[in-house]
C-alpha cells in the first residue's frame, strides 16, 4: 500500500515468562527499544498512518490491511455529504474495526489494537 505507513507494536515488553531462560523464554526475544522509521510524510502520496499490534500483522500483510482501510471508506462515505470531524471520527473506528474483525477471523490469538490518523488526502476524498 503505497498511501499508507503501517508499523507493528508489541505488549510484551516486561514479559518475565517469555525472556528468562527458566521459565523457557530467550532473554532478548522481546526487547524494549523501539523499531524507528523516519519518513516524510508527503501530502501528495500519503493518506494515513495505521498503528497496530502484531497479532494484527501476524494474520494480515500491509496491502491487505490496507484495502479494509480503503473498501470502509469508500463504503460509508456517502458522496455529496459533507463530511464533518464526527462523521471522520466514525469512518476511522469503522476502519480500525473492520481490520480487527478481519485479524479475529483470521484467527489472531495475540494483542489486536489499531490506531489510525488520517492525513489531508484521506480527507479531500471523503469530502
Amino acid at each position: 500500500v503505497s498511501d499508507a505507513r503501517l508499523i507493528a507494536i508489541s505488549r510484551a515488553f516486561g514479559d518475565i515468562e517469555c525472556k528468562l531462560p527458566q521459565f523457557g523464554g530467550k532473554p532478548k526475544v522481546v526487547i524494549a527499544e523501539p523499531e524507528i522509521r523516519h519518513f516524510k510524510i508527503d501530502k501528495e502520496s500519503h493518506s494515513f498512518l495505521l498503528i497496530a499490534s502484531d497479532g494484527i500483522f501476524d494474520v494480515m500483510d500491509e496491502k491487505e490491511i490496507g484495502r479494509i482501510v480503503w473498501n470502509t471508506f469508500k463504503r460509508e462515505a456517502k458522496e455529496g455529504v459533507s463530511i464533518s470531524a464526527v462523521t471522520i471520527d466514525k469512518l476511522v473506528q469503522k476502519a480500525s474495526e473492520n481490520v480487527i474483525k478481519k485479524a479475529l477471523m483470521k484467527g489472531s490469538t495475540d494483542n489486536v489494537s489499531v490506531l489510525i490518523i488520517l492525513f489531508e488526502k484521506a480527507i479531500n476524498f471523503l469530502n
